[in-house]
């Protein structure tokens, strides 16, 4: 009896911690971690070792034939902690204790392309209790209202058929009124990009990344979009974390229309709902059958926003067709613009077993789609630096400077590095003209750290 009682705990170990790997390995935010950080791998060995070795210790029990005081306790002991390691890991990462959800306040998301030729405009917004509510909007002033027809607590309202060069007015239930520009043909396109805020993280520097979200919201600045390009959290499974970068990001976003990609830290394990939630929430129309990439046509300039997480694991062969399809449409007098989280090439250092520069596998991969379909300008974030890179026609840009922590030095120069920036903090001020790009790297003061004149 004594034995089989013992085999129950041993047997209850295991299953507790192969049915908690096998949801582990089955999330979309697993995949980057387990082939880029070897740390992943170890959590992984130490949760299923913990799993077998009651059954190791069973097994010793049972044949020695006699009974082991010592055996027996570590055997129940042993089973004890890896059955509370998975049920403590799934309640962890599935964001218990979940705070009290907040009302968030509204945002601008960049939606799909209206009759005007520019990006129709996304009012989204969280409320603590399913609520109906009322946005009212118009050209320079309120002019009309549009009412929720149920309650809920995920609120977007679509704002579409834009005009060029227009002011916009909007306010939510006659709360505090804000506003938002449209582009102006007859003038370059502004925007900024950046990526790698990491809000909530031990060494992030939040009053850096709201210096620079004032900036961006600035109306003497005029901005006309903004580009994040992932990492916002950095734990995107914590429901807490979402809420502080929500209390922060729409100093910019509530003023200028944003558009995200999404980034390793946003989608670490059970992340990706969270970051969807927020960030391209159900109502968006992308245009792509997906809401992790996307197209954003302004007139003659072509915004494809990727996914492109940890490396080219998210890379997937219906986003490879997309990618294809939609270089192709476009025609190559125009400009075209990658923007994505993960990297390309940059120069940088290795750090727990894997190379954090030209990362082979999406050169390799994606890039020889932008050399033949003349893309020009390819943004990403990932790697925590400033830099400026050219190869084979293709200027690749590298924004990682928004609050998190900034890499080391670099150990390894990318043979396509055109200019460098480590330690900063910063996004790059992009103007798009007929025939150039001017790019000027900005510290959180408003520093010019660099400027480069891109010629199509």
């Amino acid at each position: 009896m004594q034995k089989k009682i013992l085999l129950a705990f041993a047997v209850t170990a295991a299953a507790f911690s192969g049915v908690f790997l096998a949801w582990l390995f089955n999330l979309h935010g697993t995949r980057g971690l387990l082939h880029v950080e070897m740390i992943g791998w170890a959590a992984v060995l130490l949760i299923a070792a913990l799993g077998l070795l009651p059954m190791a210790l069973w097994l010793i029990f049972y044949l020695r034939g006699k009974k082991s005081r010592l055996l027996k306790a570590a055997v129940i002991i042993i089973a004890a902690v890896a059955v509370a390691v998975p049920v403590f890991g799934f309640a962890y990462i599935n964001g218990f204790p979940s705070p009290t959800p907040n009302t968030t306040a509204p945002r601008l998301i960049l939606a799909g392309t209206g009759a005007n030729g520019l990006p129709d405009v996304a009012v989204t917004f969280m409320s603590s209790k399913p609520t109906r509510a009322a946005l009212s909007w118009g050209r320079d002033d309120i002019t009309d209202t549009i009412d929720e027809t149920e309650a809920v607590t995920d609120h977007i309202f679509i704002l579409g058929d834009l005009a060029p060069g227009a002011l916009y007015t909007y306010c939510v239930d006659g709360g505090t009124t804000y506003y938002f520009t449209t582009p102006n043909p007859q003038q370059p396109l502004r925007f900024a990009v950046s990526s790698d805020a990491h809000f909530s993280a031990d060494d992030n520097r939040p009053d850096f990344t709201a210096q620079m979200l004032a900036r961006i919201a600035a109306a003497a600045n005029q901005y006309d979009y903004f580009f994040f390009l992932g990492d916002l959290v950095e734990f995107g499974f914590r429901p807490e974390e979402w809420q502080q970068a929500m209390a922060a990001l729409p100093t910019a976003s509530a003023a200028v229309p944003t558009a995200f990609a999404a980034g390793n830290h946003d989608c670490l394990f059970t992340g990706l709902n969270r970051y969807l939630a927020y960030c391209c929430p159900e109502g968006i129309d992308t245009g792509s059958g997906s809401r992790l990439w996307r197209r954003i046509d302004i007139g003659d300039i072509h915004f494809l926003v990727l996914d492109l997480e940890w490396s080219a694991e998210t890379f997937t062969p219906p986003q490879q067709t997309w990618l294809e399809a939609e270089l192709k449409s476009i025609p190559p007098q125009d400009w075209t613009v990658v923007l994505n989280h993960g990297f390309y090439y940059a120069s940088g250092s290795s750090s727990r077993g894997w190379q954090w520069w030209d990362n082979r596998e999406t050169i390799d991969l994606i890039t020889p789609l932008f050399e033949k379909y003349d893309v020009d300008l390819v943004f990403s974030g990932h790697a925590h630096q400033m830099e400026l890179l050219e190869q084979n026609g293709v200027a690749y840009v590298i924004a990682g400077a928004f609050g998190g922590i900034p890499d080391p030095e670099r150990e390894y120069v990318s043979p396509a590095s055109l200019w460098y920036a480590s330690g900063q903090y910063g996004y790059v001020d992009v103007t798009l003209e007929a025939g150039k790009a001017v790019l000027t790297y900005t510290g959180p003061d408003g520093q010019v750290l660099h400027t480069a004149a891109i010629a199509r």
